[in-house]
């Protein structure tokens, strides 16, 4: 018999949900992120001004802070959304 905890359950004993991804982001390299915890728990990482997600943090000081494009939100619609407009802004920056 295993523990109930999360933890210690096998791949079947864990229910599942889907979730549904917004459909613009099926043709975009993206990087889900939930912390239910936080006032908005969805964020979207997207590559920024380089061609790949770093994964840095968002809230170090250089160079260890993250060039991807970031969108927080209380949906993962509403992330993708910030994400999209983070990205895009970063790109118009670059070819300014």
């Amino acid at each position: 018999m295993t523990d109930a905890t999360p933890g210690n359950k096998s791949p079947e004993e864990i229910e599942m949900t889907p979730i549904e991804v917004p459909a613009i982001l099926l043709d975009m390299t993206f990087a889900v992120e939930y912390n239910p915890n936080c006032p908005s728990p969805w964020l979207v990482r997207m590559p920024g001004a380089k061609a790949v997600i770093d994964h840095k943090s968002y809230v170090a000081k250089a160079p260890f802070l993250t060039e991807d494009a970031l969108g927080f939100g209380r949906t993962l619609a509403q992330a993708a959304t910030n994400a999209i407009a983070r990205r895009n802004e970063l790109r118009s920056q670059k070819s300014a």
